[in-house]
């Protein structure tokens, strides 16, 4: 096993912010703004509700949209502001704009700029990554803007949805309008989304379709009608398929690219869903991990401290002296013992410290010892002390007990924990049986 695991992780290199194109090729939970509720709700991929998020001026949250670190940006129309939120919901800033009045949809560009809509009147207001005001875009005729949605070339042309027009606006990356897309059944355009092959699917708020066009936005088909009343949000998942929010019956649904209806599930937690957006924060989804997703969307929480996986940034809080254990489980499927290698790196990671782990195993939040970082190794079961440095605590494969302190620490530190681990299922398919497991960051206060 020493081998194999030698072979696949020595391959590591540095993973770039999630960028373009669209869709990402790993999506975490997905966030859909609430809009009479006056809320954002975070659900897992199948519709499971995991929390909601809220301000005293979030008044009717239209556009949503998270960044690289995992903040959540929200659009608030009624008050013409944009909100960003931490991961755990806490407060960060508020940003505004005299030319951002009735504030919709929200999408980034390749240069890391941010295109928010603004409805009444029709314009799209341009941020910088900092959020300072770039410039606002105009156009003849351009009212009642939805959304902006950027092509999947990556050269920062971009559409405008226009649901007084009754068309889509395109733009090159100059901002110069290059021309309009419209359809029969193109009534109230919402949301744009694109699937991996550059096909654009419009949601359409008034006659109830979906329009597909291709990359050149020739009309391919039209679906949905009959089920789908008044479709807001639409997004393109990492297996190519499309999750619409129902606006007019609080449902989500979920289709193929061809149109077929997958499945649906009644949105709970927040009433009127409109715009939604995955998590593709490569920041959050490395701290998740991989175990398990050869076999299921959602990634296992195998690694354990005092019996948490932590909040929304997988941070668990203790307090000096307290007693707390460290458990690792065997992913589900694996025939245990599930062998595994630990590594513990002071302090809380940020964006840059993620590393790939290539082959398909996974990303971790902070760099091994064999990717060029130097963390403790806090446990090693498979016996190769010389590369991946001699372990501090001898441990017996998962699932057991990796460490035990019955005195806690006593002194305050903070401590990120993550490994990789043998899992029969790994998302990297036939012939690598490894994933990285969560992560857990221990604050000792």
């Amino acid at each position: 096993m020493a081998r194999l695991l030698i072979t696949v992780v020595t391959l590591a290199s540095a993973v770039a912010a999630q960028g373009w194109p669209l869709p990402p090729t790993q999506t975490g939970n997905l966030y859909i703004s609430g809009y009479s509720s006056a809320n954002v709700g975070e659900y897992l991929p199948g519709g499971t509700l995991l929390r909601t998020f809220t301000h005293p001026t979030m008044t009717n949250p239209r556009g949503v949209a998270v960044d690289d670190d995992g903040n959540l940006i929200v659009v608030v129309q009624t008050n013409s502001r944009i909100l960003r939120l931490a991961p755990d919901g806490t407060y960060l800033q508020t940003v505004t704009h005299p030319d951002l009045t009735s504030g919709t949809g929200i999408s980034r560009a390749p240069n890391g700029n941010w295109y928010v809509g603004s409805f009444s009147p029709g314009r799209v207001v341009v941020f910088d990554a900092a959020w300072s005001y770039v410039t606002t875009i105009t156009a003849a005729g351009m009212n009642g803007v939805n959304c902006v949605s950027f092509e999947t070339s990556g050269t920062g042309a971009f559409a405008v949805t226009s649901a007084t027009a009754n068309l889509v606006y395109r733009f090159d990356a100059t901002h110069t309008m290059v021309g309009t897309v419209g359809h029969p059944n193109m009534s109230s355009p919402m949301s744009i989304a694109s699937d991996g092959q550059g096909a654009r699917f419009v949601s359409n708020g008034s006659s109830g379709w979906i329009i597909k066009f291709d990359p050149a936005w020739n009309p391919l088909l039209s679906f949905g009608q009959g089920t789908l009343s008044a479709p807001q949000g639409i997004a393109v998942d990492q297996f190519g398929d499309l999750t619409i929010s129902n606006f007019g019956a609080s449902t989500v649904h979920r289709y193929d690219t061809q149109g077929a209806l997958l499945g649906s599930w009644p949105l709970v937690g927040v009433t009127t869903g409109r715009n939604m957006a995955w998590q593709t924060s490569p920041r959050v989804l490395s701290r998740a991990g991989t175990v398990g997703l050869g076999a299921a969307v959602i990634p296992e929480d195998v690694l354990l401290v005092s019996g948490q996986a932590g909040d929304a940034m997988r941070r668990v809080f203790l307090t000096q002296s307290a007693a707390f254990d460290l458990t690792l489980s065997a992913p589900t499927g694996t025939a245990i013992p599930a062998h595994f290698v630990l590594y513990a790196f002071l302090g809380d990671p940020v964006l840059g410290d993620v590393t790939d782990v290539t082959n398909g195993i996974g990303s971790m939040c902070f760099a091994p010892p064999l990717f060029g970082g130097a963390p403790i190794v806090v446990a090693n079961t498979i016996g190769a002390e010389s590369l991946l440095g001699t372990p501090i605590f001898l441990a017996p494969p998962a699932p057991s007990t990796v460490l035990s302190y019955p005195t806690g620490f006593g002194a305050p530190v903070t401590a990120t924990i993550q490994g990789v681990i043998l899992d029969t299922n790994s998302a990297a398919g036939p012939g690598v049986a490894w994933s990285v497991t969560n992560a857990v960051t221990v604050q000792v206060n």
